[in-house]
């Protein structure tokens, strides 16, 4: 006897697979998503202090980091110039308040950042005194 078909449960068998194989996917594509949300903004942090950093050298006036539970704001002489949202993966856990930065390299208030990712792990964002230099440090959680 010759076959000519798959049978119900070979159909069956393989719709199964391919299904378990798409729900696996879509689980480790929202979680590199996510990774690269969080990558992209934490190297936008580091480029928009870099560009305050060297506008308040430049014009000599005074610039800020505001930093809310849901976004960082770049402000030089009180105008805005960056808005950053922090990725729904990303909670702050320190470090809200303003970061102020002058042409003498004085800050006032916070001057590090932490942010957990949504892997559990901790980011801190950390701006050095004197010379306004911006650093990353990551952690494993507690």
């Amino acid at each position: 006897m010759t076959r000519r078909a798959f049978t119900l449960m070979e159909v069956l068998a393989a719709l199964t697979v391919t299904i378990l194989l798409a729900a696996g996917s879509l689980v480790v594509g929202r979680q590199v998503l996510a990774h690269q949300q969080e990558e992209v903004f934490l190297r936008a942090v580091a480029v928009n202090w870099t560009t305050l950093r060297r506008r308040v050298e430049e014009t000599g006036q005074a610039g800020k980091l505001t930093v809310t539970a849901d976004a960082l704001s770049y402000t030089l002489a009180d105008v805005p110039f960056a808005y950053l949202r922090v990725p729904a993966s990303m909670t702050l856990t320190d470090g809200l308040g303003v970061i102020t930065y002058s042409s003498a390299g004085a800050f006032s208030d916070v001057t590090a950042i932490k942010l957990t990712r949504g892997n559990g792990r901790l980011v801190t964002l950390s701006f050095q005194m004197q010379w306004g230099l911006f650093r990353q440090k990551e952690e494993a959680s507690k």
